[in-house]
């Protein structure tokens, strides 16, 4: 059976002398992960090996984690901009109403006012401010929306569906 493998976070810098990695999640999967846990980790997918994470800090705007095969700095350092790949299935279920970045990458974009179809997700942006749709309008330029009252009226990811707030786009529009 293929396994469907997501993009959890990505390897920003060693930290410390004892192979600690100051991590960029992605959303909130990577805080959810137990330890010691198996991921792929590589530049890509593709080129991705079986990794082990064997203990993950939290801290206010970051994480940090260690690898078994990095115990210190030199190996750490080695790691830097790679990505960690889970399987699907490690996912937690999620609460009915929330999602994970992943499932809202290719979703259409429909307009509050009419209920037309205005674009599609190309990417979900996880900014240190606030987690951004990056929208290709149908009729325009790409835009991104974040994920907030102020531009998105509703997401359901089930249904393949974001609901946008049309005054909102216009106004970074024009």
């Amino acid at each position: 059976m293929q396994q469907d493998w997501i993009a959890i976070a990505v390897v920003k810098r060693p930290v410390g002398l004892e192979g600690f990695c100051a991590v960029e999640a992605f959303g909130d999967t990577f805080s959810a992960l137990t330890t010691p846990c198996s991921v792929l980790r590589g530049k890509n997918l593709e080129s991705a090996s079986d990794a082990t994470v064997t203990e993950i800090v939290a801290l206010p705007k970051e994480f940090r984690c260690r690898f078994a095969d990095a115990p210190d700095r030199t190996a750490a350092e080695a790691l830097r901009g790679q990505r960690l790949f889970i399987g699907q299935e490690m996912l937690p279920k999620r609460e009915p109403g929330r999602f994970y970045h992943y499932e809202l990458k290719g979703l259409a974009v429909f307009g509050d006012e009419d209920d037309s179809q205005i674009g599609t997700v190309i990417e979900v942006h996880n900014f240190p401010s606030v987690d951004t749709l990056e929208v290709k309008l149908e009729a325009g330029p790409t835009v991104l929306l974040p994920l907030m009252d102020l531009a998105i009226a509703s997401i359901d990811s089930a249904a393949g569906r974001i609901v946008a707030r049309q005054t909102y786009i216009r106004e970074i529009l024009d």
